[in-house]
């Protein structure tokens, strides 16, 4: 274990699997379009538009000639689950195939805790918040490594706190250096736990993360600092996502999240 500033830091690739006492909060197949957005993939038409491809997921899709940021990423929000009144022992879980992409080209899923100035807005609270932090568990499409990420106001960018080994990953046809393009189109599960510990009331004021790719721990990480001592009495709202990052690329991409569950842990 290193100290560093307010975080404590593991690394850490081993044989624990998931927890097994989970309760169902969400769930799609995306069978039908479980209105994440108003679009609709149509692979036909528009390849590199994300949206819902009826009956195999959610697609997340980028274009380099239509952007010029050579570093961009994105995330695509899960509006049906957001709230303050979610536990504070979560499980994200989701089946991810690359459709089209490259070797350094990631995609993961990530957990926030937003805290809100109270407001006297009727509807509730700020739409700003006054602090944040996000961990995200982000994996490489040649299954190299995963890594485990925090972003908080206070970070210029993400500030990675622990990364492993991917064992048994399913490479993909689709992407260069992968398996042959005459095999079955493969998945690979990612899994996501944020436990926050009760400090000074309700605030969560210590966070573990641990990340699993296929039921195999590929890294953890124990956050001293989740939020400002300050921030106590704010409104605690919490959020999941999907993400990729392509990090310097400048090729095509197609990430399909085939599923999406969120568990409370030990409910």
């Amino acid at each position: 274990m290193a100290l560093l500033g307010a975080t404590a830091f593991f690394v850490f690739s081993g044989g624990e699997g998931p927890p097994e006492d989970l309760t169902s909060l969400y769930a799609t197949d995306f069978a039908t379009n479980p209105q994440w957005s108003d679009s609709v993939h149509e692979p036909e038409e528009d390849p590199y538009a994300s949206g819902h491809l009826p009956g195999e997921g959610q697609v997340m899709a980028y274009d380099p000639a239509e952007e010029s940021d050579p570093w961009s990423g994105a995330v695509f929000g899960v509006p049906s689950v957001d709230g303050g009144d979610l536990p504070p022992s979560l499980l994200v879980e989701a089946d991810v195939r690359i459709l089209e992409g490259y070797e350094y080209l990631s995609f993961g899923v990530e957990c926030t805790d937003e805290y809100h100035e109270p407001d006297t807005d009727p509807e509730g609270t700020s739409d700003d918040p006054v602090h944040h932090a996000t961990y995200r568990l982000s994996v490489r499409a040649d299954g190299e490594q995963a890594d485990l990420t925090r972003n908080t106001p206070d970070t210029d960018g993400s500030e990675e706190l622990a990364n492993g080994p991917v064992p048994d990953f399913e490479p993909y046809p689709t992407v260069a250096g992968g398996a042959d393009e005459d095999d079955d189109p493969a998945s690979n599960n990612i899994k996501l736990s944020c436990d926050s510990d009760t400090r000074d009331g309700d605030r969560p004021g210590r966070t573990t993360v641990k990340a699993w790719v296929n039921d195999r721990l590929v890294a953890q990480a124990v956050d001293e600092n989740t939020a400002p001592t300050d921030h106590g009495g704010h409104e605690l709202v919490r959020k999941q996502r999907i993400a990729y990052d392509r990090g310097q690329g400048e090729q095509p991409l197609r990430v399909l999240f085939e599923d999406y569950s969120l568990y409370e842990v030990g409910g």
